[in-house]
């Protein structure tokens, strides 16, 4: 797999404190979780990554500082993203993490579905990496 490139777009930015923009990238497919992680690194972002919905809630448990944003895949084994995402905005601490659905699932219920669950943005499969990013940037910026 090639390794994807920065367009130079928006890069991340530090938070307040001069910490990194975090990103935590949930999707079962191994190919698509490194190639968004490598490209969201490339554009100065720090990544965590899981596979499904209950790994990445074990995770969010973990973790000091909750990640910027979540991107994450809808249709995964175990816990899927719509049940991830209603996990997350059902608690306090982490409601207000915008997320981003990235998903091969393009019927308009879906869409609407995900957007109903507080997603700032549905991304259909496949994509192009650079918008990912941009979107991301937007998402991070405008929070």
């Amino acid at each position: 797999m090639a390794k994807p490139q920065s367009r130079g777009k928006l890069r991340a930015a530090p938070d307040a404190a001069g910490k990194k923009m975090s990103v935590m990238v949930v999707d079962d497919d191994p190919e698509i979780r490194s190639l968004v992680a490598s490209a969201l690194e490339i554009a100065g972002y720090q990544v965590v990554v899981a596979d499904n919905g209950m790994k990445a809630a074990e995770l969010l448990g973990g973790v000091g500082r909750p990640p910027d944003v979540i991107i994450c895949d809808v249709m995964m084994p175990v816990v899927d993203g719509f049940t991830f995402a209603r996990f997350v905005k059902r608690d306090k601490a982490l409601r207000a993490i915008p997320i981003i659905f990235l998903s091969a699932r393009t019927h308009a219920m879906d869409i609407v579905n995900g957007i109903a669950l507080g997603a700032r943005h549905y991304v259909q499969k496949p994509f192009r990496i650079a918008d990912l990013v941009d979107k991301v940037a937007r998402t991070v910026k405008g929070k």
